[in-house]
């Protein structure tokens, strides 16, 4: 129900979603920020084609209901900005 009337905004190297309606307009989060961003400890898994990874800001330990997927691979979101969590892998149907 969170991303109900939400659509994905963006679609150059990665397809971006989150809390956006079609209208520009955003839709209140009830869920707190993650603690950690585990891009930040050793094991991480790389933004390769097809990984999902969440969204922040500048603050790299902010991630909460923004995220997108890869299109291509991104290796530069590793360390940008305290790098983008992947936390998914998608699937050719």
């Amino acid at each position: 129900q969170l991303y109900d009337n939400c659509c994905f905004y963006r679609s150059d190297f990665v397809i971006q979603g989150g809390l956006q309606r079609m209208d520009g307009s955003g839709v209140a989060n009830r869920h707190p920020d993650l603690t950690v961003n585990e891009t930040n400890l050793h094991a991480k898994v790389s933004n390769e084609r097809g990984t999902v990874a969440f969204g922040h800001w500048d603050v790299p330990d902010n991630g909460n209901s923004e995220f997108f997927i890869n299109l291509q691979h991104n290796p530069h979101l590793d360390s940008a900005y305290g790098g983008y969590c992947v936390f998914a892998q998608t699937t050719d149907p």
